[in-house]
C-alpha cells in the first residue's frame, strides 16, 4: 500500500510539474503559432455525486453527495490552430482538431450516510480534500446548432491523493484514487467558456473500495 501511494505521489507531482511549467518552457514563436498553440485556463467545477462503497465484512452501500474543484488546465494544439472557427472548411483536417489536455486541481467532496441496510448497519457520512492531475486528448470542434456554438470532446485519466474524515469523528485518513473524466467543452474566441463533464473515480480507502460517479458543470477563464 505504501509503495502504491509513493507511485501515485510521484505521478501527481510529475503531472503537476508538466501542467504548471510547460507553458514557460514551450512558448511558441510567432512563426510557429499555427504549429504549436497553447492555452492555459483557470477553471472551477461542481458536480452531484453517487458513491458505491464496499467493505469486505459489510454489504455494499450507496451514498449521495456533492463535489467541487478549482484548478488549471493546459491545452496544446500541436497540429493546427486552436481557433478552428477562424479557418475555412477546406483548411481543417482531422489532426487540426486534436489537442492534448492536462489538468491540475484541488478538489473536495461531501458524501451523506448510506441508507440503513437489512442487517441494521450503515456507512457513515464523510468528506475529503484532494490534489489530482489528469492528462488526455481533446477532439473538436463540431457545431451544435441548438446551442449555437462549437464544442469539443475530451477524455482524460489521472490519479489523486486525498485526506478524509468521517463526520462527527476525529478519525483522519489518507488514500489514493484513480480518475477518469469525459467532458464536452465549448470552443469560442472568448476568454470564458463552460463544460459539462462526467467524472469517474475509484478510491482505495482504507480496507474499502469506493466507486464514485458524477455529472458536473465547469466554468473556465482563459489566462493565455
Amino acid at each position: 500500500m505504501r509503495k502504491r501511494i509513493r507511485l501515485l505521489v510521484l505521478s501527481v507531482a510529475l503531472a503537476g510539474f508538466f501542467v504548471i511549467l510547460f507553458p514557460v518552457s514551450a512558448q511558441p514563436s510567432p512563426s510557429a503559432e499555427k504549429k504549436n498553440n497553447l492555452e492555459l485556463e483557470l477553471l472551477g467545477n461542481i458536480s452531484p455525486l453517487v458513491a458505491r462503497i464496499d467493505l469486505p465484512e459489510m454489504n455494499p452501500g450507496l451514498q449521495a453527495g456533492i463535489g467541487g474543484a478549482v484548478g488549471l488546465r493546459l491545452r496544446i494544439a500541436p497540429f493546427g490552430s486552436k481557433h478552428l472557427d477562424e479557418l475555412s472548411a477546406s483548411e481543417v483536417n482531422a489532426l487540426d482538431k486534436l489537442s492534448l489536455v492536462g489538468n491540475l486541481e484541488l478538489s473536495t467532496a461531501r458524501l451523506s450516510q448510506s441508507a440503513i441496510m437489512h442487517d441494521g448497519q450503515l456507512y457513515r457520512a464523510w468528506q475529503n480534500f484532494g490534489l489530482g492531475a489528469l492528462g488526455g486528448l481533446s477532439w473538436g470542434a463540431f457545431s451544435v446548432p441548438l446551442l449555437k456554438t462549437q464544442m469539443a470532446v475530451s477524455l482524460s485519466v489521472g490519479a489523486a491523493l486525498h485526506v478524509s474524515n468521517y463526520t462527527g469523528t476525529n478519525l483522519v485518513s489518507a488514500y489514493p484514487s484513480v480518475l477518469a473524466r469525459a467532458s464536452f467543452d465549448t470552443k469560442t474566441n472568448k476568454k470564458e467558456s463552460w463544460s459539462a463533464f462526467v467524472p469517474l473515480e475509484y478510491a482505495f480507502k482504507g480496507g474499502s473500495s469506493v466507486l464514485i460517479l458524477g455529472l458536473g458543470f465547469s466554468c473556465s477563464w482563459r489566462l493565455q
